[in-house]
């Protein structure tokens, strides 16, 4: 299944809002694939603590003797809040492919997609939003966050593998207009931008990852 960036398998396709995300995950493909992650939708007028655990993730794909499934796209976690803070987790992954005994495995599910919106933040806590593994992994999800007045900042973090850098499989597309502050790219991610990006302050690709520009 695909949201925030394609799946690792032969369909999947990325869907959504980056700053405003409001839809479901998607199912992996065959019967029996993973089901998308949810929607969490949140306004906190005052603040928003996490010390736990907020989770919209795809499920696994089932395993079966021929039919291999896919792994869901995680959901969508929306946050809009005046204080944020706490030292927990945030997570939209997608599920892991499924096996089968005969006709190889299905792909990973993509990444879903976070946005937190704040005034203020002393949050310490984590976020991730990778793709689910499997031979074809998911590609990453979009983690964005915007204090209050500023562009905001956009990160795809994977753990795909190479093939989510060698072929059409695992990739984020942006084909919308975009501005941030910041837009950091790494742990075998690869972004492929068909339309206008401006970023005001550092873009960031790492080694291990790929940022394409369709001409």
């Amino acid at each position: 299944g695909g949201n925030g960036s394609s799946g690792g398998g032969q369909s999947g396709t990325v869907y959504g809002s980056i700053t405003d995300p409001q839809d479901l995950g998607s199912g992996g493909g065959n019967a029996n694939g993973g089901h998308g992650g949810g929607l969490i939708l949140l306004s906190v007028a005052g603040t928003f603590t996490n010390n736990g655990s907020v989770i919209s993730n795809g499920a696994n794909g089932g395993n079966s003797s021929y039919s291999s499934a896919g792994g869901g796209s995680g959901g969508s976690i929306n946050i809009t809040t005046s204080g944020f803070a706490g030292s927990g987790s945030i997570t939209s992954n997608g599920g892991v492919g499924g096996g089968a005994s005969v006709g190889g495995t299905g792909g990973g599910g993509a990444g879903g997609r976070i946005a937190i919106k704040y005034t203020s933040s002393s949050y310490s806590g984590t976020f991730a939003a990778k793709g689910g593994s499997q031979a074809n992994y998911g590609g990453p999800g979009s983690i964005y966050t915007q204090a209050s007045g500023t562009n905001g900042n956009l990160l795809y973090d994977n753990t795909g593998s190479t093939n989510t850098l060698s072929t059409q499989k695992g990739y984020v597309i942006l084909n919308t207009d975009q501005t941030f502050d910041n837009l950091t790219i790494q742990n075998v991610s690869t972004v492929k931008i068909s339309s206008n990006l401006t970023i005001t302050n550092t873009l960031t690709v790492a080694s291990t990852s790929n940022l394409i520009v369709d001409s």
